[in-house]
């Protein structure tokens, strides 16, 4: 259930804003309260999704508006799980203080979820990218500094396509990825239809939406959202810490036909 209302508000977010890798450089941890350093770690090499018992995630998102792909705000999410998130099903959300990047407090969804996110498209974060963590009894309070790599998908407005058959079903290749650990994909249809995201590795040559899949979403004007994922997991105070970035492309008049 938690991966659903994850994935549910993680696609609201995503309207709203309108090879294999080399590893990428270990973030810069300035310490306070009790420090700690960051060490080992890296991606997943393009192979899937990371395991981790933390995420400060920047998504840099891409909404086809009137024919053309625009970027829009960069979004922003970080919250410590209870368990080991392992494929991205994380267990409950644990207090970690106030959250920060380049200063601009991320909301707690609901007030007390300890699910934060950057909720205003006023806050337009630029490099260098720089979190900060009030902290807790279950996460010491640290400063650090964003530096993985946003993956890039320079095919995305040829191979992302307008419209698609449901009973058909459909792919979209992935050639050219890069800077990449997975790709996460979802379809919505009207009436608040969808189908669960998918995901495959970064070095995947396509992903695949089939008939049997299409068949739970209602046919009309809908979208569909490709996340491109780069993990870099930290041994942060004692944790298991992901500073992922991701690039993402939303077409919001995504037309799924019988």
């Amino acid at each position: 259930m938690k991966k659903i209302i994850l994935f549910l508000f993680a696609a609201t977010l995503a309207i709203t804003s309108c090879k294999k890798k080399d590893k990428d450089p270990e973030p810069t941890n300035t310490g306070g309260g009790g420090g700690g350093s960051t060490t080992g770690g890296g991606g997943n090499n393009g192979s899937g999704p990371a395991s981790y018992n933390a995420i400060f995630e920047m998504i840099k998102p891409n909404v086809k508006f009137m024919g053309a792909y625009l970027s829009a705000f960069t979004n922003a999410q970080a919250f410590l799980s209870n368990q080991l998130v392992v494929n991205e099903m994380p267990g409950g959300y644990m207090n970690m203080g106030q959250v920060m990047l380049n200063n601009v407090v991320l909301a707690n969804h609901s007030g007390s979820s300890n699910y934060f996110y950057n909720d205003t498209a006023s806050s337009n974060f630029m490099a260098p990218y720089t979190w900060s963590v009030s902290g807790s009894p279950n996460f010491t309070t640290t400063v650090f500094t964003h530096t993985t790599t946003f993956p890039s998908f320079p095919n995305y407005a040829a191979a992302i396509p307008d419209s698609v058959s449901k009973t058909a079903g459909f792919n979209i290749s992935l050639s050219g990825t890069s800077d990449c650990d997975f790709v996460e994909a979802f379809v919505i249809g009207p009436g608040g239809t969808f189908v669960f995201p998918k995901y495959v590795a970064g070095n995947a040559t396509k992903i695949t939406f089939t008939g049997n899949e299409l068949s739970a979403v209602n046919t009309g004007t809908g979208y569909i959202s490709l996340k491109f994922a780069n993990d870099n997991v930290q041994t942060l105070n004692g944790k298991q810490v992901n500073i992922r970035s991701s690039t993402s492309f939303v077409h919001t008049s995504f037309k799924i036909k019988p």
